[in-house]
């Protein structure tokens, strides 16, 4: 996420266009009574996308990119949002994100950009530190930037209300496109510097936690559960723009995103995907098994070796590979799975990986396919209800958006949604660093808190946590 040196424009004829959607647009609002959507998409010459995050500091942003597969979104403003809630907040979100598809005015359906983000649990974030972000949303930025293949598009959205004149939203939606190329400082804090200052819960209290559920698991009242973990930060300072490029810099083959409201960033590198869906197909992942990197690559090479001939971090795999295959089967068919796991390494942690890919048979968008998958095991547990049951009486704190979806769409329904772990809630001079393991039956108490502590890593680094 690097700024541009030589920032053109945006081209004139692209703004009239978007002008005259939007009269079109304001047409149709009036005799629906619905808001409408007027969109544009134009490529741009540049060698660079602009830096969001510099030039927008007042406005909602959002980031999703793919550093090794030369593939970014970056997205400031909202255009239009629907808020969902509840067990069918997914289905809900979709359903809206389909009805204003089909009132839009604009180019190809292909070319619009919607951004989603959905919490772990279906009530919602409750906890203080996470207001602005709802159970559900799914929204449409006034201006998005799309990096993909060496090359640059820019979306433009404005929306046409019933009860308005519209000048008030093209205007600001034109208005933000022209200050998204204006010359703006960078800040000179650099990565930033934070210290930890709490853990939640207490290490001794988690630890018990894990080894309660460890024999809960013994005891057949689950077979999995995940349970979760945080840390809490004083940041000395910290910028949002620099941070991010550290986190694409150093985990390049992880998705990268970030999600900005009301003076709080939620961020992450995610070595997970939860679906992705694109040319009728589907397709998943189960990460679930996990161990330390090692120091050289003989080190390494032998703690892959073992993780892949460990009885207990297979049968952890396994539980979330079968749940996967069931739950892709209500949408797509020809599913294929690998017969055995390989393994993925990222920075600091290595994981069990199995993909999963089916046509998808029916006409469900990604939003509704998300739903079906979210939480997979990976993140809650087997059976998933006696999971979640059990994380509500044992875990005492909110995760919020920590181990939900974060993604986007366009207006075919396609697009891609991860599993928001590696990540961190930075509000004001303050963070929370989370992390999460899945505990069976011969889960170590400490080796399970070693684990999280790895897993905070790429984060607590990011952070400036020396």
């Amino acid at each position: 996420m690097k700024a541009a040196v030589h920032a053109a424009p945006i081209p004139a004829d692209a703004l009239e266009r978007l002008e005259r959607h939007h009269a079109r647009a304001r047409q149709l609002a009036r005799r629906t009574g619905q808001p409408t959507l007027a969109w544009v998409a134009h490529a741009l010459e540049r060698t660079a996308p602009p830096d969001v995050f510099a030039r927008t500091p007042d406005q909602p942003r959002w980031l999703w990119s793919r550093p090794a597969d030369g593939f970014e979104l970056l997205g400031v403003g909202i255009a239009w949002r629907a808020v969902t809630r509840g067990p069918r907040r997914f289905d809900d979100a979709g359903a809206a994100w389909k009805r204003l598809v089909e009132q839009s005015v604009g180019d190809a359906p292909a070319e619009s950009v919607a951004f989603g983000g959905f919490s772990f649990a279906p009530q919602g974030p409750y906890a203080e530190e996470w207001a602005g972000f709802p159970p559900g949303e799914v929204a449409v930025p006034r201006l998005a930037v799309v990096t993909e293949g060496g090359r640059i598009r820019i979306v433009l959205a404005a929306a046409a209300l019933p009860d308005e004149d519209g000048s008030t939203e093209l205007g600001a939606t034109l208005s933000l496109a022209g200050r998204l190329f204006e010359s703006v400082p960078r800040a000179g804090w650099g990565r930033g510097q934070a210290t930890i200052t709490a853990e939640h819960p207490a290490a001794p209290a988690w630890k018990r936690a894990v080894a309660d559920s460890a024999g809960a698991v013994r005891e057949g009242i689950l077979r999995k559960v995940v349970l979760a973990r945080r840390v809490e930060l004083r940041l000395v300072s910290c910028d949002p723009a620099r941070m991010l490029a550290h986190l694409a810099d150093a985990h390049p083959h992880c998705t990268v995103f970030a999600v900005e409201r009301e003076g709080a960033v939620f961020c992450g590198a995610t070595p997970e995907r939860l679906v992705r869906v694109g040319g009728g197909w589907v397709e998943a992942m189960a990460l679930a098994g996990s161990a330390p990197r090692g120091r050289n690559p003989d080190e390494d090479a032998a703690l892959a070796q073992t993780l892949v001939a460990s009885a207990k971090e297979r049968d952890e795999h396994a539980a979330v590979v079968e749940w996967l295959r069931e739950a892709l089967g209500g949408v797509s068919e020809e599913i294929s799975v690998a017969t055995a796991p390989d393994v993925l390494q990222t920075t600091d942690v290595q994981h069990l990986h199995t993909g999963l890919r089916g046509r998808l048979r029916s006409r469900a968008g990604i939003l509704e396919v998300a739903g079906r998958l979210h939480p997979t095991p990976a993140v809650a547990g087997v059976p998933a209800e006696a999971a979640l049951a059990w994380i509500r009486s044992c875990e005492p704190l909110d995760r919020g958006w920590y181990a939900g979806a974060v993604g986007w769409t366009n207006g075919k329904g396609e697009g891609e949604f991860a599993v928001a772990i590696r990540s961190a809630l930075v509000r004001d001079r303050t963070a929370f660093v989370f992390a999460g393991c899945g505990i069976v039956a011969g889960s170590d108490q400490d080796r399970e808190y070693e684990e999280s502590q790895i897993k905070m890593r790429p984060m607590l680094r990011a952070l400036g946590v020396r």
